[in-house]
């Protein structure tokens, strides 16, 4: 199952899309913090290109220590599917259901932070968990 469809016709999800200027903002917000703008240009997805200042901060998890991962269960997230350009909010939970839905071949790019940008976790199509300030 795609992750878009997931959160999308999921019945298990109460999540929201955010779409337009809105949604641009929230990005642009969130990647003037994080993303170096000359290394998005090569490296094109955003969890590759964080910049310097916070590579040395970053932790790399296999996918399969998701459940590991200490995050606010109960607090709202930003849930950005990096492939599609999407941005919904909802809680970590959705993530911890896609994930044990996936097939093996779906490739899948997940960033997801809150509203404080005091931490980010990619979820990478190389099965690697990207980590900072957790």
């Amino acid at each position: 199952m795609y992750i878009y469809d997931f959160f999308i016709k999921s019945t298990e999800c109460k999540i929201l899309q955010i779409s337009g200027i809105e949604r641009d903002e929230i990005i642009n917000v969130f990647t003037d913090k994080f993303v170096d703008s000359n290394m998005v240009k090569e490296r094109i997805l955003y969890w590759n290109s964080f910049k310097d200042k916070y590579r040395g901060n970053i932790k790399r998890l296999n996918i399969n220590q998701i459940k590991k991962l200490s995050l606010p269960s109960e607090k709202n997230i930003y849930i950005y599917l990096e492939r599609e350009k999407k941005l919904f909010k909802g809680n970590i939970k959705h993530i911890h259901s896609f994930y044990e839905q996936q097939e093996p071949w779906e490739e899948t790019d997940i960033i997801i932070f809150d509203e404080s940008l005091n931490w980010v976790v990619a979820f990478t199509h190389e099965d690697e968990i990207v980590t900072y300030g957790l």
